[in-house]
């Protein structure tokens, strides 16, 4: 049933470099899925490889059907390999074109990665029934599980491939990705990743730890690691900030939305359907003002929340954010805790459909996040480091580091000039609007700089205590 389809990079041995020498083959496998039936409505899916910058065409295949019949050579999954003779870290796009029985689009994808040296990695592209008629997500973005994401993949993150990794799920996905011969799922293995992120049914590696700085003068860590402190170094991948956490606002919601802390930015309610108040509530065992927010998940200019200016509040690539709040609907969906965009992108910190925290499109959490209870989450940005670092926390409990810059502040300038921190409310445009839930929020603060775990488990344990 599967065919594997390989686009080489580079095609001959040097003359004059000595003789050829074996070498560990330098490859990425994609994998191709779906959820769609076959013929109908997955005909054919048409595959282009170009080589980057220059955009030069590499590989194609155009002429494969999928039959939807058991025995026959072209069905998914499947896969296409693009590997590089020389062993050199090729940057290269992938675009995916799937047609109907009518030759007409169904869906497209694309991705961005580079080849590893001396490795070969896997990576599944999906083209899915989530994704039919997302064909406008903009330049640099693709349709994945429904949703417009960045193209780019990190390619360090990727599994080794092992044959028929392509036919099992590693764990639970948005989708059902089947065999197109039988239409029955693909087989399990397990339904979490010990990393923590899952991506298309596939396990991607967590940030790696770096090895921290000199003793004599400090310097900068690695992946998921900080810098060294001068005399005394830093162990890779510890819990190293670049600017400690420093208390900015601390709101209440005591029937106001002003902060403890004089000179403060107060918050601003956006409550279209007049539906939301503050109300007593028994929060984590203590009887207290909560301010209830409710309206409705569609259309997204109906939903409730608040914003927050940010400008001279914090470092816009440097802060933290924790709270304590309830979710009391939409268990199993997405729901909007933070955005940064402005309400422009589909990108943000949610809760997703696993019921768990997700920085989306970058990074997923594994550990439950209740609906219709209160529970102490945080989130870090750790911009300023070399590489910048993401942790998002539910209950003092890290759930993910990520190399993102995905919640800066001033990541969009066109859309988010004045650095508004939008908070349970949703994106008004693009992909995956109404991803919104009614609920209850008892405490918000924000800091300049990174909060620590220790930090971050103190506040869990003891929430209202500053």
């Amino acid at each position: 049933m599967l065919r594997l389809l390989k686009v080489s990079l580079a095609l001959v041995c040097l003359v004059g470099a000595g003789a050829c020498h074996e070498k560990k083959r330098t490859e990425i496998v994609v994998g191709l899925a779906t959820d769609l039936a076959a013929p109908t409505p997955l005909g054919k899916v048409i595959i282009q490889v170009t080589k980057l910058p220059d955009q030069f065409p590499i590989g194609e295949a155009t002429t494969y059907p999928i039959s939807g019949a058991i025995d026959t050579v072209y069905e998914l999954p499947g896969t296409y390999g693009v590997y590089s003779y020389s062993g050199s870290p090729d940057r290269v796009r992938v675009l995916l074109t799937a047609l109907d029985d009518q030759q007409r689009t169904l869906v497209v994808r694309s991705a961005v990665f580079s080849l590893v040296p001396e490795k070969t990695l896997f990576v599944r592209l999906g083209v899915i029934s989530a994704c039919r008629g997302m064909e406008d997500c903009g330049a640099g973005l693709t349709c994945i599980e429904g949703r417009c994401a960045s193209e780019q993949i990190d390619s360090t993150r990727l599994p080794g491939y092992t044959p028929g990794l392509e036919s099992t799920i590693e764990c639970t996905s948005a989708t059902t990705f089947v065999d197109t011969s039988t239409m029955r799922p693909l087989l399990p293995i397990n339904d979490t990743c010990s990393s923590g992120v899952c991506a298309e049914g596939v396990c991607l590696s967590p940030a790696t730890g770096g090895a921290g700085g000199a003793p004599t003068s400090g310097g900068t860590g690695g992946v998921g690691g900080g810098a060294g402190a001068a005399g005394g170094g830093g162990a890779g991948g510890q819990m190293v900030v670049t600017r400690p956490a420093n208390l900015k606002a601390t709101y209440q919601f005591n029937q106001a939305f002003t902060a403890d802390q004089v000179g403060a930015p107060t918050l601003t309610p956006v409550d279209p359907m007049a539906a939301s108040g503050f109300v007593a509530d028994t929060v984590l065992g203590v009887v207290r003002p909560v301010w209830a927010f409710n309206g409705a998940a569609s259309p997204p200019e109906q939903q409730a929340g608040l914003t927050l200016a940010t400008p001279g509040l914090v470092n816009p690539e440097s802060y933290s954010v924790d709270m304590v709040v309830e979710f009391t609907a939409g268990d199993g969906s997405w729901r909007r805790l933070l955005d940064v965009q402005n309400r422009q992108a589909d990108n943000g910190f949610y809760v997703d459909p696993s019921n768990n925290l997700d920085i989306y499109p970058v990074n997923g959490s594994t550990a439950a996040f209740a609906t219709g209870a209160y529970h102490h989450v945080a989130m870090t940005v750790d911009g300023t480091a070399d590489m910048p670092i993401l942790r998002a926390y539910l209950d003092g409990l890290l759930q993910f580091s990520s190399l993102t810059s995905e919640m800066d502040l001033d990541a969009d300038a066109t859309d988010n000039p004045g650095q508004l921190l939008g908070i349970f409310l949703d994106n008004v445009s693009g992909g995956g609007i109404g991803e919104w839930s009614a609920g209850r929020v008892a405490v918000i603060r924000v800091w300049d700089g990174v909060l620590t775990d220790a930090q971050t488990a103190a506040l869990s344990a003891s929430p209202f205590s500053r």
